[in-house]
């Protein structure tokens, strides 16, 4: 009766430390969302691992099925509970044709340091801080990009897991 009663709270022990570490890193994955502007499709794919992150920006003209990348962003960041501190490490962007109004797809990437990423990422938004929620398949992000208070500019936008 002791080994049983033993083995029933090592068990229950060592279920409740997977699930404190899954529940942990729930946004760890791949996410995306699609929204229209004017009958073009643009979609936002976010990667997330433990630490870092992957941000792919994507168009679907009227005339094509294929999606175009058209951004990319990389960087690091750190959670703690619902918040998210996402740090900029490199930015792109794709070669946009103005006669075609069409982004060419191959994105030149630029790099914290250089003064391409300084333009492009200012201080203000290096870091930024967002509220994030997940239920279901589904991620909820609230981002201010100005104070850290969500007050200034605020944005909430909902991805869907892949």
């Amino acid at each position: 009766m002791k080994t049983i009663l033993l083995f029933s709270i090592l068990v229950l022990l060592f279920s409740s430390c997977s699930k404190d570490d899954a529940v942990g890193q729930d946004y760890v994955g791949t996410w995306s969302a699609i929204t229209t502007d004017e009958d073009v499709l643009i979609k936002n794919t976010k990667t997330f691992t433990k630490n870092g992150f992957t941000d792919i920006g994507q168009v679907c003209y009227p005339s094509t099925t294929n999606w175009v990348d058209f951004s990319k962003a990389t960087g690091s960041i750190s959670v703690s509970n619902s918040t998210m501190t996402v740090t900029y490490k490199s930015i792109g962007f794709s070669d946009f044709d103005p006669l075609t109004s069409k982004y060419s797809g191959k994105i030149v990437m630029y790099n914290e340091g250089s003064s391409v990423f300084q333009i492009l990422i200012t201080d203000s938004i290096k870091t930024f801080t967002a509220l994030y929620s997940i239920s279901d398949n589904k991620i909820t992000f609230k981002t201010d990009i100005r104070n850290g208070e969500f007050t200034n500019f605020n944005k909430t936008t909902v991805f869907t897991k892949q």
